[in-house]
Parts: C-alpha cells; sequence; structure tokens
C-alpha cells in the first residue's frame, strides 16, 4: 500500500505527505531562518527510512551531514561526492549517453550546457549546430565523446541543416572559432578535474540510498553545469527504467536560485523541467527548497502539487505567494514562526511545525568535513607487485558474496582491433556472456572499474591462468566482419553490424563527393547570387523608368499627345534587361539541381561499393588487458 511520510505536526497531531502528493513535486518556500533546511532534511529522512532513494545537490554546505546519519539506516549505502574536487570526484562522461526518450530535447540541453563552458549557450547558430553533432554521434556510437566532436564541429558529418547548406547556416571561419574554444575548455588542466572519479551514471549512483553532492566549494557557472548534467543523468536513469505509479527516487534541491529562474535559460533550466514535467509518471520526485517563489519559473511551479511555506522576507513576497496558491487570507503568512510552516496541497491548507530531525543540523560544512564523510568509490589502484590478477569486491544490496570473472582484451583481426569484454559465473565459462547472476555487465562495469583491486586468494590464481588460456584460445578461433577497418562486435548481429559501419564509411564517402563535386557547386551559387543582385538593380532602374514614362504620358494626354506617347511606353511595359536576367537565372538553377541530383547518384553508387570481408584473428592476436575476480555482493 501506499506510503506516508511525517514531516511535522500541529496541536498534537501528525502531518504527513502522501506518497501520492509527493510524486506531485514539492517546492519549499522560506527565507533564512525560517527553518526550511530542516523540514526539508526530515522529508529525505523519511523517505529513506521507507526504503527509497534520494539524491540531494548540497549547494551551500547544509545538507552533506544527512549522511552521518544515513549511513547507519541504509546499512551503508551511503555516498557524499565532491564534484570538481578530492575526495571524492565525479567523472561527467558517464553523463554523455543517449537517453531513452525525448533524445531531441536532451541533446538541445547537452548542447546547451557545453557551450556554456565557452561563454556561448545563447547563441542560435552554434547550439543548433552542437545539437546536431550530438545527434549524430548519439546515432552511431551511444554516446559522445568529446573530443571527436570538436573535430566535428570543424568537419560536420552532413552537408545541410534543414533547408540551408553547411557553409551558409554555420561559416567554417565560425565552425573552427567554436571548436577552437571547446578544444582550450576540455584540453586545460582545469577541465580534468571533471574527468576523474565515479561515473556520472545513475545505474551506478542508484545503488546508493543516499547520494549527496555537495557544491559549495564551487562557482555559481560550475554549480548550474553539473546540476545539468546530473539532471540529464538523472532523467536517461528513469526513462530507461520504465514507468512506476511508486515512488522511487526523491530529487533534492536545495537553494534553487539560479538554478532555474523565470526569465533567462540557463544550462540547468531545462533538464530541471524535464524532471518536474515528467517525473511523476517515472516514479521521481522533485523537491524545489528556495527564498523566494520568483526564483522559479511559472512552468516548474505550475507543475508543482505541493507546497511548504514558511517565514518569508516581504510583504511583497507574501502577497506573490499568497496569490500563486490561491490563498484567501494572505494574513496567515506574517503569523508563522521558526519552523512554522503553511501546508498548501489539493486546495487544502493547514499549519505545521517541521518535526525534529534524526539528523545535526549546524553550520556549512566545508569541503575539508565533508571529506570525512565522503564514501564514493575510490579509483582503482595498481596491484601490489607479483600479482598477476585483481580480487574486488561489488556490494549489491545482499548477505553473501558469490564469485564471477571478468575479462577484457583486445583482438587484433586484419587491419581493426575490437574490444572484447566477458563476464560470467564463476562456475559456468561463457566467454561471450555479458552478466553473471542475473546482473548485466552494463550495470557494474563502472564499479567493477573503479574499485581498489586485491591480490586474488593463491587457491584462485592457477585456476584464472587457465580460465585467462582458455578465452585466448577461444578468441584466437574467431574470424569477425571488416568493413574498411570497422571490425564486429562479439553478439552483434550482421545486419546491425553492417547499417553501423555504412552509416560511418557513407559518412568519409560523402564527405569524398561532396569535395568533389564543392567547387562546381560554389561557383553555380556564386552566379545565381550575382545575378539575384543584377536583377535586383535592373528591376529597380526599369521601375524608376516606368515611373518617370507614365509621369511624362501623363503630361502628354493632357497637351493632347497621347497617341506617341503610348508608343514611346510600350517597349518600357514589355521588361528589358531584368527579364533576360531572369531566364539566365532559370537555367543556373536547373543547372545547379541536376549537379545536385549528380552529387546524389554517386553518393548512392559510393554507399553500393562498400563491400564486407571476413577476417580471421591474427597468430598471437589476443591481448588480455585484466583478468578479474568479481564478488558480487547479492
Amino acid at each position: 500500500m501506499p506510503s506516508s511520510f511525517r514531516i511535522g505536526e500541529w496541536e498534537g497531531r501528525a502531518v504527513e505527505l502522501a506518497e501520492e502528493e509527493l510524486l506531485k513535486h514539492v517546492v519549499i518556500l522560506g527565507m533564512t531562518g525560517s527553518g526550511k533546511t530542516g523540514v526539508g532534511v526530515a522529508l529525505m529522512e523519511e523517505v529513506l527510512m521507507d526504503g527509497r532513494n534520494v539524491v540531494a545537490l548540497d549547494v551551500k554546505g547544509d545538507l552533506s551531514n544527512i549522511a552521518r546519519w544515513a549511513e547507519h539506516w541504509t546499512q551503508g549505502q551511503t555516498a557524499v561526492f565532491t564534484p570538481g574536487a578530492e575526495p571524492s570526484p565525479v567523472n561527467i562522461l558517464g553523463a554523455l549517453s543517449r537517453p531513452a526518450q525525448s533524445v531531441e530535447e536532451c541533446a538541445s540541453n547537452l548542447a546547451f550546457s557545453l557551450l556554456s563552458l565557452v561563454r556561448r549557450p545563447g547563441r542560435a547558430v552554434e547550439h543548433t549546430l552542437l545539437s546536431h553533432i550530438i545527434l549524430e554521434q548519439w546515432s552511431r556510437r551511444g554516446f559522445v565523446d568529446l573530443h571527436e566532436l570538436v573535430e566535428l564541429v570543424v568537419s560536420p558529418p552532413f552537408t545541410s541543416i534543414g533547408p540551408m547548406g553547411l557553409e551558409d547556416f554555420a561559416p567554417e571561419g565560425l565552425r573552427k572559432s567554436l571548436a577552437s574554444e571547446l578544444n582550450a575548455v576540455i584540453s586545460s588542466p582545469s577541465f580534468g578535474k571533471w574527468l576523474r572519479g565515479v561515473p556520472l551514471d545513475m545505474d551506478g549512483i542508484s545503488r546508493f540510498k543516499a547520494a549527496v553532492f555537495y557544491l559549495a566549494h564551487l562557482t555559481l557557472d560550475e554549480k548550474v553545469f553539473f546540476t545539468s548534467l546530473l539532471a540529464q543523468a538523472v532523467y536517461r536513469w528513469m526513462t530507461g527504467t520504465g514507468g512506476s505509479g511508486r515512488l522511487r527516487l526523491l530529487f533534492y534541491l536545495d537553494e534553487a536560485y539560479g538554478f532555474i529562474p523565470p526569465v533567462r535559460r540557463t544550462p540547468s533550466k531545462e533538464p530541471l523541467l524535464l524532471l518536474v514535467k515528467q517525473g511523476r509518471a517515472f516514479g521521481t520526485s522533485v523537491v524545489l527548497a528556495t527564498q523566494n517563489a520568483r526564483d522559479i519559473d511559472y512552468k516548474a511551479l505550475s507543475n508543482i502539487g505541493t507546497w511548504i511555506i514558511g517565514r518569508l522576507q516581504s510583504e511583497r513576497d507574501r502577497r506573490a505567494v499568497a496569490e500563486g496558491v490561491g490563498l484567501d487570507k494572505p494574513g496567515l503568512l506574517r503569523e508563522l514562526k521558526f519552523r512554522e510552516f503553511l501546508l498548501v496541497r489539493e486546495g487544502r491548507v493547514e499549519f505545521m511545525r517541521s518535526r525534529d530531525t534524526y539528523t545535526r543540523l549546524g553550520p556549512p560544512l566545508t569541503l575539508g568535513e565533508v571529506g570525512t564523510l565522503a564514501r564514493a568509490l575510490p579509483p582503482g589502484r595498481p596491484l601490489p607487485q607479483g600479482h598477476s590478477f585483481g580480487s574486488v569486491y561489488i556490494p549489491l544490496g545482499g548477505y553473501g558474496f558469490k564469485p564471477a570473472v571478468y575479462i577484457s582484451a583486445r583482438v587484433h583481426a586484419g587491419p581493426c582491433t575490437a574490444r572484447v569484454e566477458s563476464f560470467f559465473e564463476a562456475g559456468r565459462l561463457d566467454f561471450e556472456s555479458k552478466a553473471a547472476y542475473g546482473v548485466p555487465l552494463q550495470s557494474v562495469r563502472h564499479l567493477i572499474q573503479a574499485a581498489e583491486r586485491e591480490p586474488v586468494p593463491e587457491a584462485y590464481e592457477a585456476w584464472l591462468r587457465d580460465v585467462q588460456a582458455m578465452f585466448e584460445k577461444y578468441w584466437a578461433s574467431r574470424a569477425f566482419l571488416v568493413y574498411r577497418g570497422f571490425c564486429s562486435q562479439p553478439g552483434e548481429k550482421p545486419e546491425e553490424f553492417e547499417q553501423r559501419v555504412l552509416d560511418a564509411v557513407a559518412v568519409e564517402l560523402y564527405r569524398d563527393v561532396e569535395k568533389k563535386y564543392s567547387r562546381r557547386v560554389k561557383a553555380l551559387e556564386g552566379s545565381i547570387r550575382r545575378l539575384e543582385e543584377r536583377i535586383a538593380r535592373e528591376e529597380e532602374r526599369e521601375r524608376t523608368r516606368r515611373l518617370e514614362a507614365l509621369g511624362r504620358l501623363a503630361s502628354s494626354l493632357l497637351s493632347g499627345r497621347g497617341a506617341r506617347a503610348l508608343a514611346h511606353l510600350a517597349p518600357l511595359l514589355r521588361g528589358g534587361r531584368a527579364g533576360e536576367l531572369a531566364r539566365r537565372k532559370s537555367e543556373l538553377l536547373a543547372q545547379l539541381a541536376e549537379l545536385r541530383a549528380e552529387v546524389e547518384r554517386e553518393k548512392a553508387e559510393a554507399r553500393r561499393r562498400v563491400r564486407e570481408q571476413i577476417v580471421p584473428v591474427k597468430p598471437q592476436g589476443v591481448s588480455v588487458e585484466e583478468v578479474c575476480l568479481v564478488w558480487l555482493g547479492l
């Protein structure tokens, strides 16, 4: 049955939020000293005690202490992350993968976030160009490679955007300038702080019941940038796990000022709006806490069903909130004291006093103090000298550990190399398996890669050596489909591989064709453009001559010489040089259309020239990178 969450009391009666009310999202309003942090912490405690997940953004350092209490309640499934800093950094590359829904909107949001790094977030041309490139990368490989992204900005894998040619829409000079700025950012040493640590991937982060992201050490721009990526990661996760009428995740944003403003667009605004608009259908509740309702865009507020209103700074603030929630008696807001709130939901209004929290509330924590709480997985470390294999422990919520084996290798076939991964139960050797005990490799890969390696028990050393030898022998006996340097992946269907490679090769071939014809196309387009300018000038001259002739005709009619004047006017009315130029333009347009048709025919022919080849693995062509004994806590 649906749960309820006790957040306060009034006159000896408990005040609770129903699960359905929480799924309609919550806004907590209150000036500094109103007690809004306390009521927010109480709500998160209730959700955690009910066994649900919490992701909290600690903007000022007020929330991270909840990890100290949650550590015991969640049986260790608690983490405090410090994006952009030690001791628990976050690798943003995990947030650049393709979502399951709203792909175009998510590409637009990601483009906006990346452009904010180079101070170009609001420029339409760059934003549209980058969005199209992100969509192309997602369709081809499922994630965004930042270094390839820079290259594709200079040489995009398409020749037009909408009805306009690429050069007309985004000239090469603009593209090179944008690529240079993006490259300067992602190649700078300071950007490296975003590429270390635990991947920003909700499949892994959701393993922790309580995940707190401490942001107090970041600048406002950095906070907004990271929040945009986290919100997009949460959106990908919730849409990828399917719909739910039960609460699965509470997403809490403390001090929302600047993140989802009512007028200007910030990188985090649209991703947060997506969560608010669609979260309910996927079991995700969004809680926004701020000092003033005017800090939040009306599109978010109109989708929020539960308001918790504390003491507000000014009469103007109180009036605005009263109008926003349809409060008949705005004077009630003036009477509120510390930790007292008006709870507005489903047209009902009631007083409440927030309950005492289990978490110790105090002054904001510093980055150093948060370091003692950080429980994020540490980066992997090299094995001690003399050990060939590693052993890792991955707790997944159970009470016992079962052994599995993870092997990664590179297999060299003909001109190309394929990366191969195997993940299987220790008692069942299956070198094409990608799951063990029902746990897919995709959901634990980042945990395996980040976990600290320990030496394997001696009893497993010889067995793992035998497993590695069998693995190498198995893949050395295989053959791979190869298309011009592309290699099929294990388990990939032939038709899927063919389509993937044809698409990629087509881009390369299309560029060759475009390069071959580009000079002729540009010459024709230039001639047409110059003709249009001449036509405009000639039409203006002819219009002037006609007006002058009509003036003379009027004078002649008044003086009785109309017949002669009409004879002189007739040639002007038939049109002159402009008509000849227009006919020439039509001829050039026809030539251009034929040339473009020829380009398309050659592209199609180039695609048909792609052929497959089956290539055996080279002798000694299997290079094992790692053999790891994985203990899964199930």
